[in-house]
């Protein structure tokens, strides 16, 4: 699978605003850059859970690197293409309704119309309502 050879650089930085962030060359001649913050990460759960968080962080920012690099319009999609693409890539095995759940909850999504539309005609619960 590509996460098996995707080469991405992977810095933890306390110093970013958010917990994970993704950079990419615009000529494609560096490999893509993942940050994480695991201070935003961390809401007082326990180690384990926090190690939990971070992977499914990293494997996020991942599946946006990888889509990056396998798609020529990556920059020309909408944020809200971005994200869902990459929740339907972190991690292969969750279900439809967490995706979706996780997705219409994304900072770049929530407030749009389109993730209001899907929480609207699916019944979820946004975490704004």
């Amino acid at each position: 699978m590509w996460f098996d050879i995707l080469k991405v650089n992977i810095d933890f930085n306390t110093n970013s605003d958010l917990q994970g962030t993704f950079y990419w060359d615009k000529e494609r001649k560096l490999p893509p850059k993942i940050e994480i913050n695991p201070q935003k990460i961390n809401r007082g759960q326990d180690e384990e859970q926090l190690i939990n968080d971070i992977i499914t962080t990293i494997n996020h920012e991942s599946a946006h690197a990888g889509h990056y690099l396998t798609d020529d319009k990556f920059k020309d999609r909408f944020k809200s293409q971005k994200e869902y693409i990459a929740f339907a890539l972190e991690n292969p095995n969750t279900t439809q309704y967490d995706r979706l759940l996780n997705f219409i909850n994304h900072p770049d999504v929530i407030n749009t119309a389109r993730g209001k539309k899907i929480a609207r005609r699916l019944g979820l619960k946004r975490k704004e309502e």
